[in-house]
């Protein structure tokens, strides 16, 4: 007796993205196929469904569980497919991607390219087979991935306003690489070949010193990670940035300074202090930020002592309760340390370690019953800071950061907006209880109310800076703020992808009163604002 043929199959999901979804008439489906199909099976199957798609055959991407994939690729059970068509439309044809499939280089250049460029020049790292007169077996990328796909777009931001160039992509592999095999293609079209020249050399050499790549060399009698230009930085006396990790071609001598370096060095020095790991110390501060909303919420809405340092500058009894509170609990855990609080309690001590502290951040706020004020801790390590929490006690959400480890809500990483045009834009600012109409702060005001979506003022500049993290805010700035209001928050911001400097642009100064925070992507548009407003006031703006 024959037994009966049983066909396995597998389901998988299908998206149609651009042109594709047009051609096909489908946004998505489910998708069933025999166990053991590549995605090149499944493309077919397609292209004869919907004959038109054929069309984009040579120059469409094919990715499989959101990235690239090789189209010999055999698929899983459960897994996402994408048809990713040509893309259009200025900066959108920019793209930043890691992938663990082998690069399909000769695929995005003619994606890329269009009718209006002259050049295009590509640039592919190759996996060589030896490394100081080593034979190399193979080879081993990893990558801090969020940090790594945003620092790809800051160059590419980077690129196009120092070179006149139509398109930049960049790709890099992650995972095991053999010989021979690409590890990263960056790829520049432009009207003219100086300029694309010109942006893929600086590219690629920013990319070897600030993105979160490292790379792991295997010999026959042996491995070791690469001493890249990160970590050339990290142990040099200077300890100039930053980090990558992907070779040995000379580097570009641009001035541009970034972060990533410089906090590697900062974390591995401050965290050799008793008492100063992640696990310890934002569990701690976490505890204690709780600890002092609960006692904030008990006095909330409820009858207050009420004292004023100086005009429309007001104390209540629920400040000095929670800033005892506080203190007396970092006094416990971590003594030694400096601390600097808003109402004047903590200690001086000389330590490295200073924690600044604002225990009730919206006081006006939390006076007048509006439920809009947090408990922050700000952690600086020799002036800069390296962790810090935020408590909004009425909504229970709970900002950590650690320098180098990423922003978090509750648990859940952050990332700022992605926002790129001050139109689309809600921005937020805040004044002390002491302005007048003829502060600064009412000119800037006014002028990005024509120029944005719209203005927020709430009242607590640390939650504002946590709103920037989160992505409900594209931008905040602020005059006349202490450290402590902004410790914690500034670092939430900058390790959720953003950008924070002094209003016209300077670097960041902890200690000094003006502060302007943003996703990244449309400081360059705001900074202007600022100065021109300044230069209309002779540089002599009250601050």
């Amino acid at each position: 007796m024959l037994l009966p043929c049983i066909l396995v199959t597998m389901k998988i999901k299908v998206l149609f993205f651009g042109l594709t979804h047009d051609l096909a008439g489908l946004q998505q489906e489910e998708a069933e196929i025999p166990d053991g199909a590549n995605l090149d099976g499944l493309w077919e199957r397609y292209a004869a469904r919907f004959p038109r798609l054929n069309d984009l055959s040579t120059v469409l991407l094919l990715a499989v569980n959101q990235e690239i994939a090789n189209r010999a690729r055999v698929l899983q059970d459960g897994d996402e497919v994408a048809f990713l068509p040509p893309v259009s439309g200025g900066s959108n044809e920019d793209y930043y991607l890691l992938t663990r499939a082998p690069i399909p280089t000769a695929d995005l250049a003619r994606q890329q390219k269009a009718s209006e460029d002259g050049a295009v020049v590509v640039f592919e790292g190759v996996v060589r087979n030896n490394s100081n007169g080593r034979r190399t077996l193979y080879l081993e990328y990893e990558a801090y991935e969020p940090m790594a796909i945003r620092k790809m777009q800051e160059i590419g931001l980077e690129t196009r306003r120092r070179f006149e160039i139509d398109h930049i992509g960049m790709m890099h592999r992650l995972g095991r690489l053999e010989i021979g095999e690409t590890s990263v293609a960056i790829i520049v079209t432009s009207a003219h070949r100086r300029a694309a020249f010109g942006a893929c050399q600086f590219a690629i050499d920013r990319l070897k010193q600030i993105v979160p790549i490292w790379k792991k060399e295997y010999f026959e009698d042996g491995s070791l990670w690469a001493e890249g230009e990160c970590q050339r930085s990290v142990l040099s006396p200077k300890n100039t940035p930053p980090c990558h990790s992907q070779g040995s071609e000379e580097s570009g001598s641009d001035s541009f300074v970034d972060r990533p370096g410089r906090d590697s060095s900062l974390r591995s020095e401050w965290q050799k202090a008793p008492g100063s790991s992640m696990e310890n110390t934002l569990k701690v501060a976490s505890d204690i930020a709780r600890e002092a909303g609960d006692l904030l919420l008990e006095h909330f809405r409820q009858p207050l002592e009420i004292t004023y340092k100086r005009r429309s500058d007001l104390v209540t009894e629920a400040d000095r309760k929670s800033e005892t509170l506080i203190v007396e609990r970092l006094q416990s855990h971590f003594p030694g340390y400096a601390i600097v609080a808003e109402e004047g309690g903590g200690q001086r001590t000389g330590s490295d370690y200073c924690w600044y502290v604002d225990p009730l951040d919206g006081t006006t706020n939390f006076a007048h019953g509006f439920p809009i004020f947090c408990v922050t801790l700000g952690l600086a390590y020799r002036g800069e800071v390296v962790a810090g929490v935020v408590y909004d006690p009425t909504r229970d959400e709970l900002f950590t950061v650690e320098r180098g480890a990423g922003a978090f809500l509750n648990g859940q990483r952050l990332s700022v907006s992605r926002n790129t045009g001050l139109s689309e834009c809600l921005v937020a600012t805040g004044f002390p209880p002491f302005a007048s109409n003829h502060d600064l702060n009412v000119e800037f005001y006014f002028r990005f109310t024509e120029l944005t979506h719209g203005i927020r003022r709430a009242g607590s500049a640390a939650l504002d800076l946590c709103c920037v993290a989160a992505g409900r805010f594209d931008g905040f700035w602020e005059l006349k703020l202490n450290p402590w209001d902004k410790a914690a928050g500034t670092l939430l911001v900058t390790e959720a992808g953003g950008r924070v400097s002094g209003i016209s642009g300077k670097p960041f100064d902890l200690l000094a009163d003006d502060i302007f925070a943003s996703n990244g992507l449309i400081h360059d548009q705001m900074v202007p604002v600022f100065k021109e407003v300044l230069e209309r006031r002779g540089g002599g703006g009250r601050f």
